[in-house]
């Protein structure tokens, strides 16, 4: 849809990327090869060299063999890799081995988009109604289990339900959180929180107060993630699934966690033990357990983060810090097309104006 409003076919290509590699100036004809004699450089070099370090330009490989090169290379994937997702500890612990389709987890989902073609002729409506036919959620009258409670778990819970399941069980370990997302700054969010702390009730503003007293950006950060209270889902969604509810079809059991897990080979489905004692079986679980946002762990921006180990505050996490990166990437690529138009535009040895004034007022900078 995005792709032929703004006019994109003929620069967008298909791939999926494998390494984002960072070329240093000077380094030019040392990016492919000598990679272990880079890496010794890199941990015996000082900080204050590494602040002087720039990049010239990105090698972008594909796993279809292609190498592209680019001045600015965004990254707008989300948690879209399966070593990114949250998978709880009793999945480890399963002992058998079972089919990969009857457990699996949400981050698998965004990986599925309808045909091409089907995206150029379709309406916004029937794009939505594709892409969730798209998404094989379970079989006809099969009894499903998602675990989470957050509004991806809803999602999974009402296209289980158009696709023919005969029982939904949703699972999640605290109550049900109705909300809309948090689209505010900080003080939008943690300033309206509320809570108990050593047996005194500290008020939202007494909570912002705590948190810019805190220099230490990891503990503002779980700071952030108390406030947020965990996962929450949208009324408008709660009231679609609401009548599932009502009738049975859907169980949502809230402050209850999975204790046990094994796969039964003779009747080929699931045998799960809960925290409050019942136990379900089922043929197909789904996690919605959420993904680790560390950018430490995405394979993509690994040679960048060795060479350019930057931070990033704990406003980054919510809507608002998103958009204001956002903006940030949107005004440097501007400003640097600019300047490229700048130099094309003006004969080669030819200062601008600006230049030639800045040139002029050096020495009076010292005043």
């Amino acid at each position: 849809m995005q792709v032929k409003r703004y006019k994109l076919d003929k620069v967008l290509t298909k791939g999926t990327v494998e390494q984002i590699i960072p070329v240093l100036d000077g380094k030019h004809d040392k990016v492919m090869g000598q990679r272990d004699e880079d890496e010794a450089m890199t941990v015996t070099e000082s900080i204050s060299e590494r602040s002087k370090k720039k990049v010239d330009y990105f090698l972008v490989q594909l796993q279809e063999g292609i190498i592209l090169k680019a001045r600015q290379v965004v990254l707008a994937t989300g948690p879209t890799r399966a070593q990114m997702a949250n998978i709880p500890s009793w999945v480890k612990s399963i002992g058998e081995s079972f089919p990969e389709e009857r457990l699996r987890h949400t981050v698998e989902l965004m990986h599925h988009r309808p045909a091409a073609g089907h995206v150029a002729a379709a309406s916004a409506c029937e794009q939505q109604k594709d892409v969730e036919e798209s998404c094989v959620v379970c079989e006809g009258g099969q009894r499903v289990m998602v675990v989470g409670g957050g509004l991806t778990s809803a999602h999974v819970v009402s296209i289980a339900l158009k696709q023919g399941a005969s029982h939904v069980t949703w699972l999640m370990r605290k109550h049900l959180q109705l909300k809309q997302f948090d689209v505010g700054d900080v003080e939008t969010l943690v300033g309206r929180y509320s809570h108990v702390e050593h047996g005194i009730k500290m008020d939202g503003q007494a909570y912002l107060r705590q948190f810019y007293n805190e220099r230490s950006l990891h503990k503002r950060l779980a700071m952030i993630h108390q406030a947020r209270k965990g996962g929450a889902v949208t009324p408008e969604a709660y009231i679609h699934l609401q009548p599932y509810i009502q009738r049975g079809q859907v169980d949502v059991k809230t402050y209850c966690q999975v204790r046990e897990t094994s796969w039964c080979y003779s009747s080929q489905a699931w045998s799960v033990a809960l925290s409050n004692g019942e136990r379900w079986n089922g043929d197909t679980i789904w996690l919605a357990t959420g993904c680790k946002l560390d950018v430490k762990q995405d394979p993509l921006l690994f040679g960048v983060i060795k060479e350019f180990p930057i931070q990033i505050g704990p406003h980054a996490v919510n809507l608002a810090g998103g958009q204001a990166a956002s903006m940030r990437i949107t005004t440097d690529i501007t400003r640097r097309l600019q300047q490229d138009l700048l130099k094309v535009s003006q004969p080669s040895g030819e200062k601008s104006k600006t230049e030639e004034y800045i040139q002029q007022m050096k020495g009076l900078l010292w005043l």
